[in-house]
């Protein structure tokens, strides 16, 4: 690796999806969890650098994990409607 530091995105579309976005490496799986812990959702199998999801997630704040062959990133996401 050359030290860079890859970066994941999560943006929110108009019709409520999600779009998750990996910079270089294709993403594998993706998995959602509340604040607690809990596991909302689970999605895997995926082989894309960018994937829409339909979560229609309530207000609050979330962990969503991001894991491509290279890597496993987490991110917050705040939820408000």
């Amino acid at each position: 690796m050359d030290g860079s530091r890859d970066r994941f995105a999560v943006n929110r579309k108009p019709s409520s999806n999600y779009v998750i976005q990996s910079t270089s490496d294709p993403i594998q799986e993706i998995s959602v969890s509340d604040n607690n812990g809990k596991e909302i959702a689970r999605i895997s199998e995926i082989s894309q650098t960018e994937y829409a999801c339909d979560l229609n997630l309530a207000e609050g704040v979330y962990i969503v994990t991001v894991r491509t062959s290279e890597k496993v990133e987490v991110v917050r996401v705040i939820v408000i409607k």
